[in-house]
């Protein structure tokens, strides 16, 4: 399947949690006991980041994928993700984070394990000099979003392509930054990361779940 069919084949839903705009892409596949797995992307990443995914696998799972709204506290986009599940209907579900979405999936095992299947971390982050390229705390809050924008989209287009994978994972996040995410969107992710990953005490609860898993 390619992507516009895609699009067409699964529409875009919206709903209102606490005042703010959750916008996701849900399967509906016949068999109604289909398992469920709730999916989050990073900070440039929108719902349609695991069309793929998606594409192959709807017809056997329950897959819904979340476009992260602009919020100030991961804590909050946390309680929004199971706000969702109840919306949804999920009592229990599996769960998959990657980059900053790895963090929100963390912090809902944390304080959610009963509502869980499995809980997925797809190359997420612990540490703040994990953060490569991207900027400090101090620096996001001090650039504007165009600013952040311009900085993330530089690092996408450098990057290697050396799989087919790659080539088609850069295009969706360009289309992403361009079509999806807001100015503010991307300012309040990228201040998020910075400051989830150089915060010491979230670094130790992170840890202690995995141990504890």
């Amino acid at each position: 399947m390619e992507l516009e069919a895609f699009r067409a084949a699964y529409p875009e839903s919206v709903t209102k949690i606490d005042g703010r705009e959750w916008r996701y892409i849900e399967t509906k596949p016949a068999h109604g006991g289909a398992p469920a797995l709730i999916m989050l992307p990073g900070a440039f990443g929108a719902a349609e980041l695991f069309w793929n995914q998606m594409a192959e696998l709807g017809d056997c799972l329950r897959m819904v994928s979340v476009t992260l709204p602009a919020a100030p506290e991961a804590s909050q986009l946390a309680d929004g993700v199971m706000a969702l599940a109840d919306h949804l209907g999920l009592t229990r579900f599996s769960l998959l984070g990657t980059s900053l979405g790895g963090f929100i999936a963390q912090l809902v095992a944390r304080d959610h394990s009963d509502r869980l299947d499995v809980l997925f971390v797809a190359n997420s982050l612990v540490r703040s000099e994990h953060l490569g390229s991207l900027p400090s705390k101090e620096q996001a809050e001090a650039a504007s979003g165009a600013e952040l924008r311009a900085r993330i989209v530089a690092g996408i287009e450098k990057a290697p392509e050396t799989e087919p994978a790659h080539t088609l994972l850069k295009a969706t996040l360009l289309d992403h930054g361009a079509r999806c995410l807001s100015d503010d969107m991307i300012k309040t992710r990228l201040v998020m990361v910075a400051d989830v990953a150089g915060n010491d005490s979230t670094i130790a609860r992170i840890a202690r779940l995995v141990a504890d898993t």
